[in-house]
């Protein structure tokens, strides 16, 4: 009965829209086009960062139609990056490109301390020699820390971002192995060809209805943040199987900048313009903080990219107002809200996920882009 209750309202809504949709027309290049996956929680976020600017917003599948297995620059394990119905069919890896400014070399030193120190400390509490009088000792630091964690959450996040400033991501010296590598000895072959780089791209533009392109494309990826939740990666992707969407992202953007698949595109008639460029990013629906990874985007859009950038800030603080309510928190508090859930060891779901879905609308954004539809459907 609940359910009845709202989905005529629904199809309502939907119902007047689609009798304009015939009529109206685009006028005009818009300043960017974003691609969110089609998860609930992009419907807000989509239609505020529609309102802080001349942007077009797109839903995809999370995992951007490339099914693959991804393995991290430091990481121990492979993810398979796609729905589970589907099967991994290549192996992306992603491999350091050489940097100037030594971001990998931080990285690697960061890393290697933080290491040690782990190692170190699990030696001491396991020793039988050692063990009591590290607990002793480092009792007053525990306790400090787990005091911070309990009554200052806002503020451990303050510092966790600090630090992670401070640690170059690994987007920001590595990059994702999209060429085919016949030579490569793995469980599935490296790479894409340049036949399956064109069908995924096409797939991609074809599926989404795109006739014309902005000056920036972004494919955006997304994660959730939680700091007590075994199952947070409930709180990831689904599409990407429970895994973060941002490498998805950088795979597809960096088979659309290849200049070899746009010529192949052109012969499908799908001409991207020389101006278009092709930038990945992710976004934390935990706080709805969008990162873009554009480290290698030409200077040429060096001033778009810093306008996109603001222009996210403030879609973030107005989607993060919107959910103040549901957060107990006021509107002008809300993005130091989310921030301190995701970092609140209490808050075992900083947010809900999927848990309000209750609808999912197939057809152009102008469906539904006058309609606020409270983060409840899949677009």
């Amino acid at each position: 009965a609940w359910e009845a209750t709202y989905r005529p309202e629904l199809v309502d809504s939907l119902t007047d829209a689609s009798a304009s949709v015939a009529e109206s027309s685009e006028d005009g290049r818009p300043d960017a086009q974003l691609v969110f996956c089609i998860d609930t929680r992009s419907e807000i976020i989509r239609r505020h960062v529609e309102a802080v600017g001349d942007y077009d917003t797109y839903g995809y599948a999370g995992f951007f139609g490339v099914p693959m297995r991804y393995a991290g620059y430091d990481s121990d394990v492979t993810v398979d990056a796609c729905p589970p119905i589907l099967d991994a069919d290549h192996r992306i890896t992603e491999r350091p490109t050489t940097t100037p400014d030594g971001e990998r070399d931080t990285h690697d030193r960061w890393h290697a301390a933080l290491d040690a120190g782990t190692t170190a400390v699990k030696r001491l509490k396991a020793n039988a020699a050692t063990a009591f009088s590290f607990v002793e000792g480092a009792g007053a630091g525990y306790g400090a820390t787990l005091a911070a964690r309990t009554l200052l959450p806002g503020r451990v996040h303050d510092l966790r971002d600090a630090i992670g400033d401070r640690i170059p991501d690994t987007h920001e010296f590595c990059t994702p192995t999209v060429d085919y590598n016949p030579d490569a000895v793995t469980e599935l072959r490296e790479g894409l060809t340049l036949e399956e780089k064109v069908d995924y791209a096409a797939t991609a533009f074809d599926c989404m209805g795109w006739e014309a392109f902005a000056r920036l494309v972004v494919f955006t990826g997304h994660a959730g943040e939680t700091a007590n939740n075994p199952f947070d990666s409930s709180l990831d992707c689904g599409a990407c199987a429970g895994s973060a969407g941002g490498p998805n992202a950088r795979v597809l953007a960096a088979i659309c900048n290849d200049d070899a698949v746009q010529a192949r595109l052109r012969d499908r008639g799908i001409d991207v313009p020389d101006d278009t460029v092709f930038v990945a990013a992710e976004h934390n629906t935990t706080t709805d903080e969008i990162e873009l990874y554009a480290g290698d985007v030409p200077e040429t859009h060096a001033d778009d990219i810093e306008q996109l950038r603001a222009d996210l800030a403030a879609a973030r603080a107005g989607a993060a107002a919107e959910r103040a309510g549901d957060m107990g928190a006021d509107a002008d508090a809300a993005v130091r809200e989310t921030e301190r859930r995701a970092a609140d060891w209490a808050e075992t779901r900083p947010e809900w996920g999927l848990a309000g879905n209750a609808g999912f609308v197939v057809g152009p954004r102008a469906l539904t882009d006058d309609i606020d539809l409270d983060g409840r459907t899949f677009l």
